[in-house]
């Protein structure tokens, strides 16, 4: 997940630097070290963003700044008792302020957030490009699911946001079986006839008790085997003697990120059956190193406090809990669970649902990134 902060702390932060705006995990101590050469390459360059620290007494405060980090110059931060006080980070970090620390300095945690309105989400996912000396001109994120997910969905959300409209272009229902029979590579325009951007939805067949993608088949499309467009069909499987199957897969042939697409009314209470298939995928992408993430849909069923309205997501405690009850399941850090609301009967855009959205997108497309890093490490 990539909000850690509570509701009422997040409020706190909004009457400071504004409404409508998100936040992004860039950096954390306890998941990426206390190194500034860490810090500097996670966080700088990245336009506004939040430093937080969480003291032994289980006190929070932090900073604001306007300016992108570039060093640790700290004069362009504002800070209130409330939540921010001044502190400097090098290879370690000095505190000060009793007040506002409460009497306490020793600090067991640190993160930094990225602020982001749509506007700059959207535009900093329309300038988005795959690193550099890869051969990749686009990252390919697969989706996966149980039947019913909204894994057609995420992809129809993500295109209606750039398209500008509610866009239906991937089949998507309420159905016993899955919609999707085919595997398909949806790329997402700039407008209706702007130029693709730089990833890929590959969306899949949900995953049922009885039928579902096959991990042979599964280890295909990780590797970059399946053609676009390839039939699904459980009595014939692909092989590398199948029409089209890419015996030489390329690094832009691959996938660079799994996306599981989970049902968040249905978290408690997870099929074991689903689950189990859903743990073996997740193995083989754990073999290959390809990052994770969960994307919990349909949030607006959780709570009658997001039916209308989802950009107060984070202030709601079952929220919280799910993403939490998600991260325990699938063996991921809270980090990377991202709920989100998909649309579904909307007949026009929605500023709180596409924000959740671009967040979302926004993290994956850095976790792709982050498999690219290693590949050329490599």
């Amino acid at each position: 997940m990539s909000i850690l902060l509570q509701g009422e702390e997040i409020k706190a932060l909004h009457r400071m630097i504004g409404g409508g705006v998100g936040f992004a995990l860039l950096y954390k101590i306890s998941r990426d070290g206390c190194n500034a050469s860490t810090f500097h390459s996670k966080c700088d360059r990245q336009g506004p963003t939040i430093i937080v620290f969480y003291n032994t007494n289980d006190t929070v405060y932090g900073g604001y700044t306007s300016q992108s980090w570039f060093s640790t110059d700290t004069e362009n931060c504002f800070f209130s008792k409330l939540d921010l006080m001044k502190g400097q980070l090098n290879d370690s970090y000095n505190l000060n302020s009793e007040n506002i620390t409460n009497d306490s300095v020793d600090i067991k945690d640190l993160e930094v957030y990225k602020c982001m309105c749509l506007d700059a989400l959207r535009k900093d996912t329309l300038n988005y490009s795959p690193l550099r000396n890869t051969g990749v001109e686009h990252v390919n994120l697969l989706l996966i699911g149980h039947v019913g997910a909204g894994k057609s969905s995420f992809c129809n959300t993500v295109n209606s946001i750039f398209k500008g409209s509610v866009s239906h272009q991937a089949i998507a229902g309420s159905t016993e079986r899955s919609l999707t029979n085919r595997f398909k590579k949806y790329q997402i325009r700039n407008g209706r006839y702007g130029k693709p951007l730089h990833f890929r939805l590959c969306d899949t067949k949900g995953i049922e008790k009885d039928d579902g993608i096959d991990p042979h088949e599964f280890c295909f499309i990780l590797d970059g085997n399946m053609p676009n467009g390839h039939l699904f069909n459980s009595s014939t499987q692909l092989s590398p003697d199948s029409p089209g199957f890419l015996a030489k897969p390329s690094t832009q042939d691959r996938m660079h990120a799994v996306v599981i697409i989970i049902d968040s009314t249905v978290v408690e209470i997870f099929e074991h059956e689903i689950l189990e298939k859903i743990r073996i995928l997740q193995a083989k992408a754990n073999h290959r190193g390809i990052p994770q993430v969960v994307l919990l849909t349909k949030i607006d069923r959780v709570s009658e406090s997001l039916k209308i309205d989802v950009s107060k997501t984070f202030h709601v405690p079952k929220i919280g809990e799910l993403v939490d009850k998600a991260a325990d399941i699938f063996g991921l850090p809270r980090a990377n669970i991202f709920p989100i609301k998909n649309y579904e009967d909307e007949m026009e855009l929605r500023e709180d649902v596409n924000t959740l959205a671009l967040l979302a997108l926004q993290q994956i497309l850095n976790f792709a990134d982050d498999y690219l890093a290693n590949f050329l490490e490599n």
